[in-house]
């Protein structure tokens, strides 16, 4: 059985608190990740090019706003 077989065997079993305790963590921890790893492309330029384009569309009036 691999690690994350036996991770998940294990969230199976937990009891109902203890799961909804872990997937809160789980998705504050990806969010956060996200978080950073959208920080560091926006520093690092990977979405000027996106951010032009958008600005452009709005400018044109092909895009609204959300």
């Amino acid at each position: 059985m691999s690690y994350v077989e036996e991770l998940e065997t294990k969230i199976m079993s937990l009891p109902k608190h203890d799961f909804i305790q872990l997937r809160d963590w789980m998705f504050d921890l990806d969010d956060g990740q996200w978080d950073r790893q959208i920080a560091s492309d926006l520093k690092a330029g990977k979405l000027n090019l996106l951010i032009t384009s958008a600005r452009a569309e709005m400018a044109a009036g092909i895009a609204r706003e959300l």
